[in-house]
């Protein structure tokens, strides 16, 4: 943990691990009623974070109702599934399809619609717009304007390797693997 902890400070400072925890599994002696339940929690958490994400509507930016904003609009969320919840993409694509999320079954990668969140660089696409955003309030374009990095990672697919390939004008200047 403390490697990625490492890696993903880049990204959101403590990390950008998430995760959910289902309250009452000792009152559930069948694996397949609490299979139920952890499915339940899981959608819940999935509608609970859509409820508070814009969307993409037509190529505009659509606010949540009843939500107020302190920040520019961003309508960016992707769920990448990990090892204990791999099964649990196809869930959280269903719910993007119920909610008409923009990104639909590319919300949660991996599931019946194939996405290999790593292999496809999805988790790259969320740090490079984390790192477009950083520049835009620098008042520089990172895309135009050459720029030099530090980073922790790999060429082999992690969300490091993948990010730099997002810029022609990136200038690595030191990688720790």
């Amino acid at each position: 943990m403390k490697a990625q902890t490492v890696k993903n400070s880049v990204i959101v400072p403590l990390g950008s691990k998430g995760g959910f925890v289902v309250k009452n599994q000792a009152k559930f002696t069948d694996r397949s009623q609490l299979m139920q339940e952890v499915v339940s929690c899981y959608q819940m958490m999935m509608r609970g974070m859509l409820d508070i994400t814009d969307n993409l509507v037509k190529g505009k930016v659509v606010h949540p109702l009843q939500v107020i904003r302190l920040d520019e609009d961003d309508p960016y969320l992707v769920v990448a599934a990990d090892k204990g919840t791999a099964e649990f993409s196809d869930i959280a694509n269903a719910i993007s399809n119920e909610y008409g999320f923009w990104l639909d079954d590319a919300f949660a990668s991996g599931g019946s619609a194939g996405y290999d969140h790593k292999k496809m660089g999805i988790t790259a696409r969320g740090v490079w717009e984390s790192v477009k955003r950083h520049f835009r309030e620098l008042k520089r374009d990172c895309q135009t304007m050459p720029f030099t990095v530090v980073g922790v990672g790999d060429m082999a697919g992690d969300v490091f390797g993948n990010g730099l390939l997002q810029s022609r004008k990136i200038r690595l200047y030191s990688a720790l693997i």
